[in-house]
């Protein structure tokens, strides 16, 4: 018989304070405690039988209540998902809790649907990883109808099933309820189908609570102000999470661009607002007004150089700290004079054609590219 100290100083106290009163309760139930539970069940009076311990925690005993096929169910999930999903051990058994068979009917069909339609072993385990409970649809009804849908847009097999395994949310999401009315929105914007295939602007859809909502209405809101077709098929195109934030937030940055005097006719109007929406360029704006300021510039200048260009303050700020030091400390100049100088306003244009071609046509002031 061990005392209760001696089985406080075997095992974590940390790993069983969620638990102690429970586990001692079943443990006294089971006649593993020779003495009932109380406000001093660590005294000494308490006494374990440590053998009969041990053995009850191995097997987990009492700390969950199991139903009488739940070990069988799990043990053969986790097995399956090894076996023929390429999952690790461990990641086998975290996804068991998210998706449960005892048979292997369901899951082999599906598995030899998606190979069928081109699916790597890798585009497989990266789609059961992201959403497991795929291995229980009907492939026939529920997969086909929206593989079928995609690949009217991204001809490729091969852009289709990379795409795809991505964004897994496109196979689990209702064709009818979901993904039409979406493709029915950017349609009505777009016109042509040639824009609507980006594969960016489906995954943006999905990271967005009521997207449709929320891009008709801002949408709305830009229409009002004046701003261009074009300038919002760009926006959309190559920045359509900004575009489906909430409305009251959209609102807000739209405010705040007015604000600042940009003209809504002009293409740049639709790049400041970029730099004032979401969340993550408004943190990207504080740290980096942070840096201009630490750089010398005062709030005018900083002010002044967004209304320039404002991808000064969407840089990131290792490519900002970078430049800034090469125009102040390699080239000589003042920083006052950086925040004037056109050559650097360039710059941030260079860092992002890349991504966005027509951002030099954005620039120049001729967007007309494609009639973006």
């Amino acid at each position: 018989m061990w005392s209760a100290y001696l089985f406080r100083k075997h095992f974590s106290i940390r790993s069983l304070a969620k638990k102690t009163i429970p586990c001692f309760t079943l443990l006294q139930k089971s006649r593993l405690l020779s003495n009932p539970v109380g406000p001093r069940m660590f005294d000494n009076q308490c006494s374990i039988n440590y053998s009969s311990l041990v053995e009850a925690i191995d097997s987990g005993y009492g700390l969950k209540t199991r139903n009488k096929n739940g070990g069988k169910s799990d043990s053969f999930t986790v097995s399956y998902l090894v076996n023929s999903c390429g999952l690790s051990e461990e990641k086998a058994f975290l996804l068991s809790k998210r998706v449960k068979f005892e048979s292997p009917e369901k899951p082999n069909a599906v598995l030899t649907f998606l190979r069928d339609q081109g699916f790597s072993s890798i585009h497989i385990t990266r789609i059961v990883i992201s959403a497991p409970k795929i291995l229980l649809y009907n492939p026939e009804k529920t997969l086909l109808p929206k593989i079928e849908f995609f690949r009217s847009m991204w001809v490729s097999r091969t852009d289709l099933t990379n795409y795809l395994s991505a964004n897994h949310h496109l196979l689990t999401y209702s064709l009818k309820n979901t993904i039409l009315p979406m493709f029915n929105c950017f349609k009505s914007i777009f016109l042509t189908d040639a824009r609507i295939a980006s594969a960016a602007m489906w995954r943006n859809a999905f990271f967005c609570k009521n997207p449709i909502k929320n891009l008709t209405s801002n949408i709305a809101m830009l229409r009002e102000l004046g701003v261009p077709e074009k300038h919002i098929r760009m926006s959309l195109a190559h920045f359509s999470l900004a575009m489906m934030q909430d409305n009251d937030q959209f609102a807000e940055a739209l405010s705040q661009v007015e604000e600042m005097g940009f003209d809504p006719s002009k293409s740049m109007f639709m790049i400041a607002l970029l730099a004032r929406s979401g969340k993550g360029n408004r943190s990207r704006w504080a740290r980096n007004y942070e840096i201009y300021s630490s750089w010398g510039w005062s709030e005018d200048e900083i002010r002044s150089a967004y209304r320039g260009q404002p991808f000064c303050m969407l840089v990131s700020e290792k490519k900002l700290t970078k430049l800034m030091d090469f125009m102040v400390n390699k080239m000589g100049w003042n920083s006052q004079v950086v925040a004037r100088e056109k050559n650097f306003l360039r710059n941030f244009v260079t860092l992002y054609e890349e991504q966005v071609p027509e951002l030099r046509g954005v620039y120049q002031g001729k967007i007309g590219i494609l009639d973006v």
